[in-house]
């Protein structure tokens, strides 16, 4: 009996070793299951940035040599973007210049002007020949022209500055000195209404271009491609909502030409000179504010600012928004077209 004692405390001895290595593994898989503290999350956000990075380090050359091989294909356009970007924003500060000058403005320099638009646009157009409207005879021809990404991107932006360029053009005609077109207090109207068919114009070159590209592209399947061009074309169609709602703005403009102030005599002004032409007056206008301006003067002016500029009063303010009773129900004018009025083309490039 002793000898079957003994032999039992040695298995036990030799089990509870056992015993323990077997429960170790529980305790830490329990231990394991619990919510890590915010100081071992630390460590590892900073190594997954840490390992972010060196990603981006790594794919840095791959992402140079990818832009250099795009300035490489397509240097000629991006040195004709440059270019024409700053031609067109001199030959616009040029125009409203012009306007400001009203009677004194030259004309020997708008028609230089003029003839040097017309240049540009003639050395320009063999670089937009790829477009749709440039293809109207042979329109199935041009939708088989299937062009790459960037090149129908480069030659939309040339498209859209010879646009703007012919506006300006249409605009120096309109300023000529003596001319019937450049009525005094319809001229602001006159801009929006050329700057609304600008845009217009603008917003629909693009169109017919991507709406060809997304469905003929490779890499999206037929049905894809279709809703893709049909979302784009519902979005056009609110863009091109709004430059007819532009071109109403300035048509009721023209037709209903705002009176700012009340005709007076001569000898009732309470100077000789103008304030803001420092000139004789011209047709002299009181505002509702008291002071006087010449006819010229004050839509010039006001076309610009709704304040006097006397008095910073906004008297005026609502005729020349549209928004007084005195007119015969016109459409709002918005700030934002008010802006057009002043003979400025906008400089926003209309890609897509």
């Amino acid at each position: 009996m002793e000898v079957i004692e003994l032999e039992l405390e040695q298995t036990t001895k030799s089990a509870s070793p056992n015993l323990e290595s077997t429960l170790t593994p529980e305790t830490e898989t329990a231990s394991s299951n619990e919510p890590p503290s915010a100081e071992t999350k630390m460590p590892q956000t900073s190594d997954s940035w840490f390992g972010q990075k060196k990603v981006l380090k790594q794919a840095l050359p791959l992402i140079l040599l990818v832009a250099l091989n795009l300035i490489y294909q397509y240097t000629i356009y991006i040195v004709l973007f440059i270019a024409l970007g700053f031609v067109f924003d001199r030959i616009n500060d040029f125009l409203l210049q012009q306007i400001v000058l009203q009677d004194k403005r030259s004309t020997k320099r708008l028609v230089i002007f003029m003839l040097y638009i017309s240049v540009i646009l003639y050395l320009s157009y063999p670089l937009i020949k790829h477009l749709w409207y440039c293809n109207l005879v042979n329109v199935t021809g041009w939708w088989k022209d299937i062009l790459p990404f960037w090149e129908v991107l480069f030659t939309i932006a040339m498209a859209d500055f010879m646009i703007k360029l012919l506006t300006i053009g249409v605009k120096c005609c309109v300023v000529i000195p003596n001319s019937n077109i450049a009525r005094k207090d319809k001229l602001g109207g006159i801009f929006v209404v050329i700057e609304s068919v600008s845009q217009l114009m603008r917003c629909l070159v693009p169109a017919p271009e991507w709406v060809k590209y997304i469905i003929q592209t490779p890499s999206l399947t037929g049905f894809l491609s279709l809703v893709f061009a049909i979302v784009y074309i519902v979005m056009k169609a609110s863009a091109i909502k709004g430059k007819l709602l532009l071109f109403k703005q300035g048509w009721d403009y023209c037709s209903h030409p705002k009176m700012l102030g009340n005709p007076i005599s001569d000898g009732s002004t309470p100077s000789s000179v103008c304030s803001l032409c420092h000139e004789k007056y011209q047709e002299p206008e009181q505002i509702s504010c008291g002071h006087v301006f010449c006819h010229n003067c004050c839509h010039l002016w006001f076309d610009r600012d709704p304040h006097c500029p006397m008095c910073t009063s906004s008297a005026v303010q609502a005729i020349v928004m549209g928004t007084s009773q005195q007119m015969p129900k016109p459409h709002r004018v918005t700030a934002k077209s008010s802006y057009w009025k002043t003979g400025s083309t906008e400089y926003l490039v209309q890609l897509f």
